[in-house]
């Protein structure tokens, strides 16, 4: 149960969503204000339920006057285009579409198709092509306008490729390395721009719950798009390592009824069912569902481990009309896996030569009934959006998680003979339980002064999360691991770590996008206090302690739209993270400090599906814990790590069936200011473990035409150069090239009666390419991912 004054917080809560459900039903023809011209096209055809069509470069940069007195007729849409030289005509299939008013040339233009709403950066992508996100500003805004790189993995794409894990649905994305810790079903381990983004992951807009050591796995199957927002991110999000963060956007309820089914098998006798629901639960649609639940039972790519999830996530939305929108989502989530996958192997026999060959990728190092991983999440929360009038808008996030976590494993430490074959294992345990509380509470105001337009947005977001922690020990015998014989059982077993931990943070932010003319200007400022206090023991220790900081963080950036579709781009962005410990004086850690410089080039070509980013950066920690230098039995905050690098994007549907996707990352990343550790060896100058310095992929896929109707056929290439997995760079991966492949036959095209019916076959890894993803140690080594082949059979309406 959460402390009695949240709930207290959460009942003032359902008076103010009464107030504002009140204020919502009492409103009738609310005004649509002034502000960018495809924003008011999109509230005005959500009212009136529309198709608009136009392209896309008619609009950019212009503003709308708004519609102070909506009138309920066609003269509404004139009014809105008063001033920006467009006009409107209807079709003949009752779609309006927008041209350059008479007194120009008339222009023969493809046009874009709004499906009755434009894209929002909170809901579905049409197609692979993103051209909206909330990650980088919190409000609806458009790629081109935000002075930050972001990319987006729409729902389309996911389709396209073999996506069943975040690393896969992450693996086309430039400075990405989200598989550098090999196969693991337990979780996903996610780098950006060489910085560890594992505890950086969020869904709609809010920081998944996190432990000390548990990381939630997100079902890609529940996300309607994924976002990767890169570099420093504080200044909206709070507390966060400076490499960027993922954010999750989930399914939500539709307007219109639409529906799928799934049953897949494959590999490792994978078994698996899905459904993806929704739809008006009135006439109106006012009322909304989206239900969406998954359940896989399935091997592994090691013997005697099995793995089980079951995904369940209704969602409901309420919109009395085109100003209120609220909208409750609950999630449950369990991942059991018997055995175990993340073991580290050694060095001898995976990087390196074994006098008895190289070791199987198959083979279990554990103890059968012995290794298991279990975690449960659990969470509900909701999204309140509220026009109050033509300026104001206020809305609240919130959300509150739940997960119970047992996992225990057989801990491999070495060889212990000179033939390589026994290894040395102890056993290990942890049981976690965490509580999350998380809210965003914003205030967004749109007006005009002078020649600038305002998007103001100011904003308060408070954290809570209790945690309680233990960690055991245990010895267990060796096993020979080219012909191990298993049964044994862990002995000696002792808690060393039985913590409680309750940690809070705090944040007040404010940033405003400003335009004027073809200039967008995004400026923000942000102040947070995060406080944290923790009783019990750690490894015989009194562990009982607090810490409280506070940090400024900002960002600033400016956007110059060019007609033509280009969009460069400044930007600067600061962060901050929380680092535990204290100095030999006793004086606690200072958080950590991000620093990014970005300047890129953003291109949406007129009239056609396609976006590309370029970018180039330079990203600094500051505050890194590094040896006391006076004294190496303590820490201090001495370090430094550096990484510049540039970045291409590129995803266009070409037409004739074709869609491309492009990314190339070019990653230098260096330990600039370090201290020798206890041996008295320095890692100053050092490559940033597990950050490649160069990484491609290109993934193309075609659907046909003709006697061949009903095909789609896609295959895809992934490079990464060669990295050091260790700090010290001893240990050096091989550069390694990856290929996928997916065929998929739509069944209507051989018979009508079979529309919505189709098979899908797709592999990772096609030709199984054996690899070693990355080694910490030389008794830590982590195997890539084996070859992965799967049958898909969908039926959707």
């Amino acid at each position: 149960m959460y402390p009695k004054p949240f709930s207290k917080f959460l009942a003032g809560l359902a008076l103010v969503l009464q107030a504002l459900a009140t204020s919502a039903l009492a409103a009738e023809g609310p005004p649509i204000p002034p502000g960018p011209l495809d924003e008011a096209l999109n509230a005005y055809a959500q009212r009136r339920g529309l198709v608009i069509s136009y392209d896309a470069s008619l609009t950019r940069g212009l503003r709308s006057p708004g519609l102070p007195a909506p009138t309920g007729t066609d003269e509404d849409l004139s009014a809105l285009l008063a001033g920006t030289g467009l006009s409107a005509r209807r079709n003949a299939e009752g779609r309006i579409q927008l041209r350059k008013a008479p007194s120009s040339p008339a222009v023969e233009l493809a046009p874009i198709t709004v499906s009755g709403v434009q894209e929002s950066a909170f809901g579905p992508v049409d197609g692979v092509v993103a051209t909206r996100s909330a990650s980088g500003s919190k409000t609806d805004a458009a790629l081109l306008e935000t002075p930050q790189t972001i990319n987006v993995i729409s729902r389309s794409e996911m389709d396209r490729r073999p996506v069943r894990s975040t690393a896969e649905a992450l693996a086309y994305t430039p400075g990405v390395n989200a598989a550098w810790a090999g196969y693991d079903v337990r979780f996903d381990v996610i780098q950006l721009r060489g910085f560890n983004a594992n505890y950086a992951t969020y869904q709609d807009g809010l920081r998944s719950a996190t432990g000390e050591y548990v990381i939630p796995r997100l079902n890609p199957y529940g996300a309607e798009r994924i976002e990767v927002l890169k570099g420093p991110a504080s200044v909206l999000y709070g507390q966060n390592t400076p490499g960027g963060l993922v954010n999750f956007v989930t399914k939500a309820p539709t307007e219109t009824r639409q529906g799928e089914i799934q049953l897949e098998g494959g590999s490792n006798d994978h078994k698996q069912g899905a459904f993806d629901l929704g739809g008006p639960l009135n006439e109106g649609a006012t009322l909304r569902y989206r239900l969406t639940g998954l359940y896989r039972d399935a091997g592994a790519s090691l013997d005697r481990v099995d793995e089980t999830n079951r995904y369940f996530a209704p969602a409901f939305t309420w919109a009395p009309n085109a100003d209120t929108s609220f909208t409750l989502r609950v999630q449950y989530q369990r991942d059991l896996v018997d055995g175990w996958t993340g073991y580290f192997w050694p060095a001898e026999g995976t990087l390196y030569g074994n006098p008895n060959g190289r070791l199987k990728r198959s083979r279990f190092p554990g103890e059968p009934g012995v290794d298991r991983w279990d975690v449960e999440q659990r969470s509900v929360g909701y999204r309140l959006d509220h026009r109050l009038n033509s300026i104001w808008k206020v809305s609240q996030n919130l959300r509150y998680a739940e997960i119970d976590f047992d996992a225990r494993n057989s801990f491999l430490n070495g060889f212990l003979d000179d033939e390589k074959r026994l290894i040395d294992r102890s056993y290990v345990g942890w049981k976690e339980q965490v509580y999350a509380f998380t809210v965003d509470n914003q205030v967004q105001a749109e007006f005009d002064t002078g020649p600038l337009s305002h998007t103001v947005l100011a904003g308060l977001d408070l954290r809570r999360v209790n945690n309680s922690y233990r960690f055991y020990m245990g010895t267990l015998g060796p096993l020979d691991l080219y012909r191990p014989v298993y049964g044994q059982r862990p002995r000696d077993i002792a808690e060393y770590t039985d913590t409680r931990t309750h940690t809070t943070q705090i944040g007040y932010y404010l940033q405003d996008q400003i335009r004027a003319g073809q200039w967008v200007f995004t400026g923000g400022a942000r102040y947070d206090r995060a406080w944290a206090d923790k009783q019990g023991v750690n490894f015989g220790s009194d562990a009982a302690g607090s810490q409280s900081d506070t940090a400024w963080t900002g960002r600033a950036g400016i956007v110059y739209l060019a007609r033509n579709g280009l969009a460069p781009y400044v930007s600067y962005s600061t962060s901050f993270d929380p680092a535990t410990g204290a100095t030999r004086s006793g004086s606690p850690f200072k958080p950590t400090e991000g620093e990014q410089y970005e300047a890129g080039i953003k291109y949406e070509p007129p009239g056609q599906k396609a976006f590309v980013t370029l970018s180039a950066f330079q990203l600094t920690q500051k505050n890194v814990i590094a040896a006391d230098p006076s004294d190496p039995a303590f820490n201090a905050q001495t370090g430094e790590v550096r990484v510049r690098g540039v970045e291409l994007e590129g995803k266009a549907e070409l037409g004739l069936g074709w869609t491309l996707i492009a990314s190339y990352a070019y990653s230098h990343g260096e330990v600039t200011r370090n201290t020798p550790d206890y041996t008295g060896v320095n890692t100053e100058g050092k490559a940033v473990p597990n950050l490649p310095r160069h990484q491609a992929a290109l993934w193309a896929d075609h659907s046909f035409g003709g006697a061949a109707r009903g095909l789609t056929a896609g295959m895809g290439v992934r490079y990464r150069s060669s990295t050091y997995g260790d700090a010290y760079n001893e240990l050096g991966m091989k550069p390694v090239t990856l290929v996928d492949a997916r065929v998929s036959y739509d069944l209507g095209a051989l018979d009508p009666s079979l529309k919505g019916l189709a098979f899908a076959l797709s592999a990772t890894n096609l030709f199984d390419r054996r690899y070693v993803a990355s080694c910490g140690s030389t008794t830590s080594c982590y195997w890539g991912q084996e070859r992965q082949v799967y049958g898909t059979l969908s039926y959707r309406w």
